[in-house]
């Protein structure tokens, strides 16, 4: 029994011992840690991405709240559809008529977005300059379009389409001219179709080192379908013909890897005679 006693009472001796050498020895790690110099980590933060708007005002649109459709033309060409207001009533949020409120070609397109009329409370731009003149407001000029001239199209729904300025808290619809990319490359399009239709527009586009490039121009006709108002018809002497000539050109020279130099010019010319719905009889 003694010698049980005594191994027992060495025993926690020896683990007395052995605590009190471990907490020496962290206490001497601790000072090791507490002299040594103190190095600070930074971390890399990955920001938003940004859009940038054809008003060339950056917006990142994950935190603005404001609704964005991008119109890309060559996705709505492959499915036919040639015309911007076509395009438009594709859109989510935005009613128009492709062939405005007479239902013809070259008509005004009476495009509203979100319940806001388009003539009143939103704003057209092409290549970032303001469509106000009264000879070509926005619902004219979205009338008689085609996609060929068009690179892509942002549509801005909402009172947040204010940040492109006065004119716009009903929302934008902003156009570009395309721009020239890649091997130089030449497109022709025509067609025909009743009511003596014609539309047809020629496109040569590409990059050569610096200098990128892209040329469209187009011509089309059509004498419209006046039958769905009878006595226009009965008494028709060319009313609904609709005629236009565009022209789009596109320059643009890279001066470095962070300036680049743009020109644009368009050019339309537009002729569409416009019927009324309403007859007043004598």
């Amino acid at each position: 029994m003694l010698y049980t006693k005594k191994a027992l009472q060495m025993g926690a001796i020896a683990v007395g011992l052995a605590a009190f050498a471990g907490q020496s020895s962290l206490a001497e790690s601790a000072k090791k840690e507490d002299s040594k110099p103190s190095v600070k980590t930074e971390t890399m933060q990955v920001m938003p991405e940004l859009t940038m708007a054809s008003h060339f005002v950056g917006v990142p649109y994950n935190r603005s709240g404001v609704s964005v459709s991008i119109i890309k033309p060559e996705e709505f060409q492959k499915a036919g559809i040639e015309t911007l207001t076509g395009a438009l009533s594709q859109t989510p949020g935005v009613f128009t008529l492709d062939g405005g409120g007479t239902w013809q070609r070259g008509s005004v397109s009476n495009t509203v977005i979100r319940g806001m009329n388009k003539e009143t409370y939103t704003l057209t731009m092409v290549d970032g300059m303001r469509i106000s003149d009264a000879n070509m407001s926005g619902n004219k000029l979205l009338g008689i379009t085609n996609l060929f001239t068009v690179g892509n199209a942002e549509v801005v729904k909402g009172a947040q389409g204010a940040v492109f300025g006065s004119g716009a808290i009903g929302g934008v619809v902003a156009m570009d001219t395309p721009e020239g990319e890649g091997e130089p490359v030449t497109r022709i399009f025509a067609e025909a179709g009743s009511f003596g239709s014609f539309n047809s527009y020629v496109t040569s586009s590409g990059k050569i080192k610096k200098l990128s490039y892209f040329v469209g121009v187009g011509f089309e006709t059509t004498e419209n379908d006046p039958s769905i108002y009878p006595a226009i018809y009965d008494n028709r002497t060319g009313m609904n013909d609709f005629r236009q000539w565009q022209e789009a050109v596109r320059l643009g020279y890279d001066v470095n890897d962070k300036v680049k130099v743009n020109f644009t010019y368009r050019r339309l010319d537009s002729y569409f005679e416009y019927p009324t719905p309403y007859v007043v009889y004598s």
